[in-house]
C-alpha cells in the first residue's frame, strides 16, 4: 500500500511518549524472561477430557506443534488475543468470532487472504445471473454436504439469509453492504438462489455483485437454529459445511476443532486445531518461542522485533485492509455534534509520531475518510488526491476545541487496544481536553457502536471501502432510522446521489459521485481517520503452507507440519 501524501514536517515537538518507550521496554523484556524460563502459561502436556461424536469421552493431549512425523497425530495449536463472542455466525461483528466461525461454515463466495485488496473466489457458489436490475440469481455448488450429512442446496441459503434478515434476531451482520435493499431471498431451484432488491446495485471493478454481501455470511444447516433463543445459540454447537467440525469450547480458554475427513475440497493436513486466547501480546510471543504454541496472530511492532530474531521463528507482515478511526458521535445534542469541534480534533492527532513510535512504522497513515488502499488516483474512488488531510496543528487544535474545556470527555476503547487509546487521549488532553479512557470488553463493543450513545471511540472496520460498498454500513440514514446509529451522520442528498451511482458503472461512478460524496465527508469529519495496520502472524519454522491475511482472515485449511 502505498503512501500518497507525507504527514508535514512541524517545529512542534512529541513532549508526552516518552513513558511508552518504558511501556515497550518492559514489554520485550517479560518476553526475554519467558523465552529464557521456558515458562508457560497453560500446560502444553495436558489433558483435556472432552466430549467425542459418538457421545463417550476421549482423551486428547494438546500442546503446539503435537507431532510431526508421518502417522503420528497432529495438533496445529493457534493463540489468538481475544476470545470469539459468539458460537451464532450471525449474531457479531467480530474479527476474531468470524475467524473462528470460518473454521466450521463456508461462505457462498471467498475472499483470497493474500491480496490486500479483496479479491473475489467462489466458494459454495459458482457464479450469478443478472435477471434485470432488481434481480440477481446466484448458482451453488452441487455434490456438498454439512458434517451430519445433510445435503447443501438452495433451502440451505434461504434459510441463512431468512434468519439473517429477520428483524426479531436484530442480526449486527445484517446492515452489512447493500443488505438493506434486499427485499427477498428465494429459491429458483435445488442450486438457484434468486436475491430481489429494492434498489439497483453495481458490479465492483472485478465484475462482481460484492454489494449483495454474500461474501459476508457463513451458510447455515437448514432449520438448525429452529426452537433455539438467541441466548441459546450464543453457545449452541455449530455446525457447517467446512473444513473443520466443532469439538469442545472452555470459555476463557480455548476451542477445539477436528478434522473434517470429509471437506467438499479435501481434508485439511492436521488432525486438530486449537485456538487459545491470551490477551498479553508479550505472553503470546513468549508462548511461541517457548514452543508451546504453531502460530500467533497477530503480533504487534513491538514483539516482532524479539519475534524474528528468535531461533526457530518465521514472521510474515503485509500492509493490512482494517483502517482505524477515532469515530464521533454526531448526532443533535451529542459532544462533536458542531462541525468546528470535529475538524479541530481532526487537527489534535499526531498520526504520524504514532505510527513512527507506537508501530514502528508497520502502519499507513490515515487522513481521509477513504483509506488509502481503497482506490488509486486513476479511479478516484472517494479520495481527494490533491488534499494533505487535517495535518496536525495543536495550536489551531487548542483554538477550535476550546469550547470543550472543562467538559468531561469519554474515549471508549476495546480492552484489547487501550494502550492506542491511552496514546490518543492525551494527545487530546494536550490541547487542553479532559479526557477518560473507558475499556470495553469485545463482546460488548457493537452494541455500544450502534447506540450512537458516545463521544469517542477507538474503532477498525475491515475492507472498509466507505464510499462504496460500506455507505449502507456506516452513513445511509436509512442505517440510523434503523437503529443502528454509530456516528449518527445522515444525509439525505448524499444518500439520494449514491443510489443513482448505483445505475452507473463501476469507474464512471468511481470518477464522478464518489470523489464528490468522499470531498464532502472529509469536511463534515464525522471520524478522525488514523492509520492502518500491517497485518503480522509469527510461527514455528516447521509450519508450512500458511499465508497471512491482509484482510484479517485465517485460512488454515491448507497448513501442514515440516518437521
Amino acid at each position: 500500500m502505498e503512501n500518497e501524501m507525507e504527514e508535514p514536517v512541524r517545529s512542534t515537538k512529541r513532549r508526552h511518549l516518552g513513558w511508552r518507550f518504558i511501556v515497550v521496554a518492559m514489554l520485550l523484556a517479560m518476553v526475554a524472561a519467558a523465552c529464557s524460563s521456558g515458562e508457560s502459561s497453560d500446560d502444553p502436556d495436558a489433558t483435556t477430557t472432552t466430549q467425542g461424536s459418538g457421545g463417550g469421552s476421549e482423551t486428547t493431549t494438546t500442546g503446539g506443534g503435537d507431532g510431526g512425523d508421518d502417522g503420528e497425530f497432529e495438533t496445529l495449536t493457534v493463540i489468538v488475543p481475544t476470545e470469539h463472542q459468539t458460537m451464532d455466525p450471525q449474531q457479531h461483528r467480530n474479527r476474531f468470532t468470524q475467524i473462528i466461525s470460518r473454521k466450521v461454515h463456508d461462505n457462498l463466495v471467498y475472499l483470497d487472504p493474500s491480496e490486500s485488496a479483496a479479491t473475489f473466489e467462489w466458494k459454495l457458489a459458482t457464479g450469478y445471473t443478472q435477471v434485470d436490475d432488481l434481480t440477481w440469481d446466484i448458482h451453488l455448488r452441487e455434490g456438498i454436504e454439512f458434517t451430519d450429512g445433510t445435503p447443501f442446496n438452495s433451502e440451505a441459503v434461504v434459510y441463512t439469509f431468512d434468519r439473517l434478515l429477520d428483524p426479531a434476531n436484530n442480526s449486527p451482520r445484517a446492515t452489512m453492504g447493500s443488505l438493506n435493499s434486499v427485499v427477498s431471498v428465494e429459491a429458483v431451484d435445488e442450486y438457484t438462489v434468486r436475491w430481489n432488491l429494492s434498489e439497483p446495485i453495481e458490479l465492483n471493478s472485478q465484475g462482481f455483485p460484492n454489494t449483495l454481501s454474500i461474501y459476508s455470511q457463513e451458510i447455515l444447516k437448514p432449520g438448525y437454529y429452529d426452537g433455539i433463543s438467541l441466548e441459546e445459540a450464543y453457545s449452541y454447537p455449530t455446525l457447517g459445511t467446512g473444513p473443520w467440525k466443532f469439538v469442545e469450547w472452555e470459555q476463557g480458554q480455548f476451542i477445539r476443532f477436528e478434522a473434517n475427513p470429509d471437506y467438499w475440497d479435501g481434508p485439511p493436513q492436521v488432525d486438530e486445531l486449537v485456538f487459545r486466547f491470551v490477551p498479553e501480546a508479550s505472553t503470546r510471543a513468549a508462548e511461541l518461542i517457548a514452543g508451546n504454541a504453531d502460530l500467533v496472530y497477530p503480533v504487534d511492532a513491538d514483539t516482532m522485533s524479539a519475534l524474528a530474531g528468535a531461533e526457530g521463528i518465521e514472521v510474515q507482515s503485509v500492509e493490512g485492509n482494517s483502517m482505524s478511526m477515532l469515530q464521533m458521535s454526531v448526532q443533535e445534542g451529542r459532544t462533536f455534534a458542531d462541525n468546528d469541534l470535529r475538524v479541530g480534533l481532526n487537527h489534535a492527532i499526531d498520526r504520524q509520531t504514532i505510527v513512527d513510535n507506537l508501530f514502528r512504522g508497520l502502519a499507513v497513515v490515515e487522513r481521509q475518510m477513504t483509506p488509502a488502499n481503497d482506490s488509486t488516483p486513476e479511479d478516484g474512488g472517494g479520495r481527494e488526491w490533491d488534499w494533505e488531510g487535517y495535518v496536525y496543528d495543536p495550536d489551531l487544535a487548542a483554538e477550535m476545541l476550546a469550547p470543550l474545556v472543562g467538559t468531561k470527555i469519554l474515549l471508549h476503547s476495546s480492552t484489547t487496544d487501550l494502550l492506542v487509546a491511552e496514546v490518543v487521549a492525551e494527545q487530546i488532553r494536550q490541547v487542553g481536553l479532559d479526557v477518560e479512557v473507558v475499556p470495553v470488553e469485545p463482546a460488548a463493543m457493537s452494541a455500544g457502536i450502534d447506540s450512537g450513545e458516545f463521544d469517542l471511540w477507538i474503532q477498525r472496520y475491515g475492507g472498509l471501502e466507505a464510499i462504496e460498498n460500506n455507505w449502507d454500513t456506516h452513513f445511509a440514514c436509512a442505517t440510523n432510522e434503523a437503529g443502528i446509529i454509530r456516528t449518527g451522520y445522515c444525509n439525505p442528498d448524499q444518500d439520494a446521489r449514491m443510489e443513482a451511482a448505483r445505475e452507473l458503472d463501476h469507474e464512471e461512478a468511481e470518477m464522478t459521485v464518489y470523489a464528490e460524496i468522499g470531498k464532502e465527508l472529509n469536511a463534515a469529519a464525522p471520524w478522525v481517520p488514523l492509520w492502518t495496520l500491517n497485518e503480522i502472524a509469527a510461527y514455528r519454522d516447521y509450519v508450512k503452507g500458511f499465508v497471512i491475511s491482509a484482510i484479517g482472515q485465517m485460512n488454515l485449511w491448507p497448513v501442514y507440519f515440516e518437521k
